[in-house]
């Protein structure tokens, strides 16, 4: 008899603490439902006012620091198309480029990630397509030193690309 009359006084206590507590804290309104929010389209990033658009005839290259004999090859040319070519296994870039120029050309545009570029003073930007497509796969944007570019490109940034020919 004694146990049950401490459980029921323990009990007692319990609901007598749930009751102060509640008074305490009362209980959280309830959550609202989510609305529908448009997720807008992504926008490529605004090209500054520049001076006049400038052209190039020239091919640069980066070495992948990663894999070894792997090179990415950019070909200018001069009626504002560019050509985009990851290629390997060559031992440097002057070597990619002796091996790829009779396949980086104007009529294999499609062929390669394209794009045309804008070039104006020191100002360097252009969208990719995808090979054999009109779908836009990245932008690029940068700086121009003559003998080099500081690109960013799909994510990584300051990829140094050097001038392989004029």
């Amino acid at each position: 008899m004694k146990i049950i009359r401490l459980a029921l006084a323990l009990l007692s206590l319990i609901m007598t603490g749930c009751d102060a507590l509640g008074a305490i804290a009362p209980p959280p309104a309830p959550t609202a439902a989510p609305t529908d929010t448009p997720i807008p389209a992504p926008t490529s990033t605004a090209t500054p006012t520049l001076g006049p658009r400038e052209h190039l005839d020239a091919v640069f290259c980066w070495p992948s620091p990663i894999d070894t004999g792997s090179f990415n090859l950019l070909r200018f040319f001069t009626d504002g198309t560019v050509l985009d070519a990851g290629v390997a296994p060559f031992a440097d870039c002057a070597e990619a480029w002796n091996q790829m120029k009779q396949y980086l050309t104007i009529e294999n545009t499609q062929t390669f990630n394209h794009g045309e570029y804008f070039l104006s003073g020191e100002t360097i930007r252009f969208e990719l397509a995808a090979a054999r497509s009109n779908k836009i796969i990245g932008e690029v944007t940068g700086v121009y030193l003559g003998d080099k570019m500081i690109l960013s490109k799909a994510g990584a940034e300051n990829l140094e690309y050097t001038l392989v020919q004029p």
